[in-house]
């Protein structure tokens, strides 16, 4: 039997409803359990709020193609902040590349912006393959978003041919809290006076790993002005200027402090790992 979906959220009291609209029957009511409780695996202890629907359909019980789908009506910035603290399953769906992906893949790129309004608490970005290869139509929006990111911490931008430039950079310089920079592209390009201004702007910079298409000499270079300009006031810089498909790139990677290594520089995820100390 086919279906179509009619979905109203509400997260005022950390509840979750939604209409399935069905062509043959009435609409079904789907509860969600509040903020921070995991049900996924409690079937026996029902919430009273559930236990009191007596036609009513638990959330959890539908498929996870037919929650993603539900999920994909969601705007992105209620699955960041409302819909993955419910619980464990809806957490994981909502790291799901079906919905991550839709944020970004907005013809006006508007998304990007959406991010930096509505996400005012944001302090850890990665973004990704934003655009067609070689193509910027996105910095509009990237650099509209970076004014409001006040708080951002750490950013990761993963993009082919991106053109680092004063721009971006000046962009940038309006993240007054940023302390970690990775830059991966490949063919891309740097404007090194433009690198110099923003790292004497950002005074909280204490990571800075640029990967793109320069030769070996400009990036030389440039890491030992960055270096020999901001060390001496930031004692733990770490500055690691290369070009992506060089040779001794691996050689260079292992000299990186371990934490930024995992965190920023090969985005190691966490989604899945044990907790510490969890066997002792």
């Amino acid at each position: 039997m086919s279906f179509g979906f009619r979905v109203a959220f509400s997260f005022g009291g950390w509840r979750l409803q939604a209409g399935l609209t069905a062509i043959l029957g009435d609409p079904v009511r789907i509860w969600c359990p509040p903020y921070f409780q995991d049900i996924s695996n409690d079937d026996d202890d029902m919430h009273p709020a559930a236990a009191g629907m007596a036609d009513g359909v638990h959330l959890l019980g539908f498929s996870d193609e037919i929650l993603l789908h539900i999920l994909s009506h969601v705007p992105s910035t209620d699955l960041i902040l409302n819909v993955r603290r419910t619980c464990r399953k809806l957490a994981a769906l909502c790291l799901d590349k079906s919905l991550i992906h839709t944020v970004l893949l907005q013809k006006d790129y508007q998304g990007l912006v959406s991010i930096g309004l509505q996400c005012q608490q944001l302090r850890s970005l990665s973004l990704a393959n934003l655009g067609m290869m070689g193509k910027v139509v996105y910095m509009p929006a990237l650099s509209d978003m970076l004014k409001h990111c006040k708080r951002l911490r750490d950013l990761r931008l993963e993009q082919p041919y991106f053109s680092a430039n004063a721009q971006f950079f000046q962009a940038l310089s309006q993240c007054p809290s940023l302390q970690r920079l990775c830059l991966v592209s490949r063919s891309g390009t740097l404007q090194p006076d433009a690198v110099l201004a923003f790292m004497a702007r950002c005074l909280h910079v204490v990571m800075c790993h640029l990967f793109t298409g320069e030769s070996l000499a400009t990036c030389k270079s440039l890491q030992q002005s960055l270096l020999r300009s901001f060390q001496a006031e930031r004692p733990a810089l770490n500055v690691v200027i290369f070009p992506l498909l060089h040779e001794g790139l691996t050689d260079v990677i292992r000299d990186v402090p371990l934490v930024h290594l995992d965190e920023i520089t090969l985005f190691k995820s966490r989604v899945a790992e044990e907790p510490p100390n969890l066997w002792w």
